[in-house]
């Protein structure tokens, strides 16, 4: 019953030099998901004041306008 004892603990032990390891690591070497995608550029919806990357934009009567379903419903000319 003691050896049990002694493998779950030392078991325990290893499990836990292991895992703090491992986060060392990543703590030293950031990983691709951490840095920004790309240097788009942020643009305000006219309509909504939202900021949201350049490539979800579209021009509409010379206001940017977002890919929001209710902004992109606006067809007037302010």
């Amino acid at each position: 019953m003691a050896r049990i004892l002694i493998l779950i603990v030392l078991a325990w032990i290893l499990y836990q030099i292991i895992k703090r390891v491992i986060s060392n690591a990543k703590a030293q070497n950031p990983t691709q998901e951490a840095k920004p995608k790309s240097d788009e550029r942020m643009l305000q919806c006219a309509e909504c004041g939202c900021h949201v990357p350049e490539s979800d934009t579209k021009v509409i009567n010379e206001r940017i306008i977002c890919n929001n379903p209710e902004c992109n419903k606006v067809t007037h000319g302010d």
